[in-house]
């Protein structure tokens, strides 16, 4: 998942690091089927120090339809922009572009990556504070900006409309 990372602030990868186990609570969009399986995550060491977790549990008809409706050059531009906003994220609980997500479904706090710059992509990620002592990022969903909508309906309780 972190292969060819963007930033500069990264150091080192060590990947199957650990595996973390959700329940239908955490994630209730999801079937009993998808949620059983088990997210591996990754060991993210940044230049200052900073360590975190990061996985991938982008799971759920809709959600993996929307995420493998993405050309190959706007999913890894998504992959590029995710990465490149979580060094700040981490180490500082915020970034310019990541923003919350309302009234989310799952009892962890859950936020999206929104770039600048008429870039259309949209990230979703839950943020896990203590796992094995450490943060942890889930990336739960990708999508075109078109699409954000469907996203958050199946990710919170907003029924927004465009």
């Amino acid at each position: 998942m972190t292969e060819n990372l963007p930033s500069d602030a990264y150091k080192e990868t060590r990947g199957n690091a650990l595996e973390i186990q959700f329940t239908n609570e955490d994630l209730p969009w999801l079937n009993k089927e998808e949620v059983k399986q088990p997210v591996p995550l990754t060991l993210v060491t940044l230049k200052s120090g900073s360590k975190f977790y990061v996985g991938s549990a982008v799971r759920g008809k809709k959600l993996k339809s929307l995420a493998n409706s993405l050309k190959e050059e706007e999913s890894s531009q998504a992959q590029r922009q995710f990465y490149n906003h979580l060094p700040d994220f981490v180490e500082n609980g915020w970034s310019s572009d990541i923003f919350n997500v309302e009234d989310p479904k799952s009892p962890w706090a859950t936020y999206y990556v929104k770039p600048t710059g008429g870039i259309k992509l949209r990230t979703f990620f839950l943020r896990l504070d203590d796992i094995s002592g450490l943060p942890a990022i889930i990336k739960i969903a990708v999508s075109r900006k078109s699409n954000e909508i469907p996203v958050l309906k199946e990710i919170s309780r907003t029924r927004k409309e465009r």
